[in-house]
């Protein structure tokens, strides 16, 4: 009988890194205050100047934007005395999409250090249609190092003709398999504008393939 060949399975792994185009700010207006009025009507207050700073950039340098309802609840917190006073919270999250990426640290830095303003942080990011192509691309290239692994195995033991049997995303050929393709948006840490640098969006492809070699 003779030699039927062998079958290889192999994984190729790409990365795509891309400037971003655009920073989403989360930043919640938070008041505390012994009476619950007080700290509903600062938290409103605050959370509305934002909002009118948002709406006032120009529609061309913000994309999706959001300021939540408002929430509340009290804390007692513990004190050489046991518990102490109770303190109203009242807190608003907003979220906002900058496309100009120069208007980012200067948000930063208005929202970073006002009262009654929590900075959340800055997610980097890119557009659909750019996230999209930055996908093909890794894709394209994890199929070319998967290609090369199985000439590289095939080689190895003597088998010199491959043939694609199988190709997918990580973990679609299997069982239990971590992988796939995804988007990692940095996000940064900065709580001030000076000195803060957009991190690369980095995107990953991860494919599993099944080549017979004979």
């Amino acid at each position: 009988m003779g030699d039927t060949g062998v079958e290889i399975t192999v994984r190729g792994e790409a990365e795509r890194r891309v400037a971003p185009t655009r920073g989403v700010i989360a930043v919640s207006a938070h008041a505390v205050d012994a009476e619950h009025q007080a700290s509903y009507d600062r938290a409103v207050a605050a959370a509305a100047r934002v909002r009118a700073e948002i709406v006032d950039l120009p529609a061309a340098a913000r994309g999706a934007w959001s300021v939540g309802e408002v929430a509340t609840y009290v804390d007692r917190p513990w004190t050489d005395q046991g518990r102490g006073v109770p303190e109203h919270h009242s807190i608003v999250a907003a979220r906002v999409e900058i496309l100009d990426l120069a208007r980012v640290g200067m948000l930063v830095d208005a929202w970073g250090t006002r009262d009654a303003l929590e900075l959340g942080g800055v997610t980097w990011d890119i557009s659909p249609a750019e996230r999209a192509e930055a996908e093909r691309q890794a894709r394209t290239d994890a199929v070319a190092v998967a290609a090369r692994r199985a000439r590289d195995l095939g080689a190895a033991i003597g088998r010199t003709t491959i043939q694609l049997c199988e190709l997918a995303d990580a973990g679609v050929l299997g069982p239990g398999r971590p992988g796939g393709v995804g988007l990692m948006a940095k996000a940064a840490h900065d709580t001030v504008g000076i000195g803060l640098v957009p991190a690369d969006v980095v995107v990953t492809a991860v494919l599993e393939a099944r080549v017979h070699a004979t």
